[in-house]
């Protein structure tokens, strides 16, 4: 029959803020001693702190910081300068113009035939509300807009051609 040891005394525990404040007693590393890891590991952050703080004094930036430089170059580092990119209001107000200019060139010069001259005015309008209404007011104002179009085609196919046009085109002839 197997013979089994008395039980031991339990081991004591100790709370890693006490052992690094050298609080905790006895045991193999001694009151107050971090041992020779312990010792490596301070030592090892001391040194790399240290040559960190140096390299952010001569290069103007942390360590770490230069190496994503030489890992990652810049495309604008290889090229003159360029000029700033506009801004969303000047893309905006570039599209719209664009956009009236297109339909301006489009549409034809009056014509005995008058679905075809209600045509361009619609492609007209729509352009304007594209342009403008959306601009100034956003989606709900380009559906506004866009409706009022319609309704001026609607107009100008009932009376003949764009001389029996009366209503407004919302949101670039009037506010919304």
């Amino acid at each position: 029959m197997p013979v089994f040891p008395a039980a031991a005394a339990a081991p004591e525990v100790v709370a890693p803020a006490a052992v690094a404040a050298g609080e905790a007693g006895g045991g193999a590393l001694g009151a107050g001693s971090l041992g020779p890891v312990g010792l490596a590991g301070l030592g090892g952050v001391a040194i790399g702190l240290g040559f960190n703080a140096a390299w952010n004094a001569v290069a103007g930036q942390p360590f770490g910081g230069s190496v994503y430089d030489w890992t990652h170059p810049s495309a604008s580092s290889d090229f003159p300068p360029t000029l700033p990119a506009p801004t969303p209001a000047e893309r905006a107000q570039r599209a719209a113009n664009a956009a009236i200019e297109k339909a301006k060139d489009s549409s034809c010069p009056p014509s005995d035939d008058s679905p075809d001259r209600c045509e361009k005015q619609y492609e007209l309008d729509w352009a304007l509300c594209t342009a403008r209404a959306s601009t100034v007011y956003g989606y709900q104002g380009q559906k506004v807009c866009r409706t009022s179009a319609t309704k001026r085609y609607a107009e100008c196919r009932k009376g003949g051609g764009p001389g029996a046009i009366q209503t407004p085109l919302a949101g670039v002839d009037t506010p919304l």
